[in-house]
């Protein structure tokens, strides 16, 4: 029988990540259960998978402390990585066998996951990972939030927020300077 999952919750099974992870599922399933993911304080947009990650892997187990935003690593060839380990176990004396390139084979490793953002523990909101956006402190907390309770996080993490957003200043306020400045001699010549 399938696990009652609290309203609001979406535990995500680990046969379900295998499937997201090879590609068992037609595309128009994996679109439709994907959810519109946007940033509460940079507005970043995204669409993505919501839920627990877990993955089992052969000596570990792996999982997230919290429900986060999260898609498929795009950038990660897993049937490189897959070959990989048979080759790594074939050097090391291990008796394994080499499988077909089929697809169901492959064994989701907590690598395939790109993590790109969870709900505020305090608000509620949604929040990317970015250094201006939130900060993770046993669960993830916005920024806003952070800094309207300061009182009750360690003075480190007040002062990273700080530190991040004094240089964002600064870089906007150089780009800004470099928009601004007049055309050299040089410069006229150039273009």
């Amino acid at each position: 029988m399938d696990e009652q999952v609290p309203s609001g919750s979406r535990a995500v099974k680990e046969g379900e990540l295998a499937q997201r992870l090879d590609g068992t599922r037609g595309r128009s399933d994996q679109i439709s259960n994907m959810v519109d993911f946007t940033c509460h304080t940079c507005g970043m947009r995204e669409k993505c998978f919501y839920g627990n990650v877990k993955v089992t892997g052969r000596s570990h187990t792996y999982r997230y402390k919290e429900e986060v935003y999260y898609l498929i690593d795009p950038f990660r060839n897993r049937a490189k990585v897959d070959e990989r380990r048979v080759q790594n176990n074939n050097a090391k004396g291990g008796n394994v066998q080499r499988h077909e390139k089929n697809e169901s084979n492959r064994v989701p490793n907590i690598l395939d996951f790109f993590v790109i953002g969870a709900l505020c523990a305090i608000c509620g909101q949604s929040v990317c990972l970015d250094e201006l956006c939130s900060v993770f402190y046993w669960k993830t907390f916005c920024s806003a939030c952070v800094m309207r309770e300061r009182a009750r996080f360690p003075s480190e993490i007040v002062q990273q927020i700080e530190m991040a957003r004094t240089m964002k200043q600064r870089r906007d306020a150089e780009r800004e300077a470099d928009v601004n400045a007049p055309l050299t001699d040089e410069d006229r010549h150039n273009s």
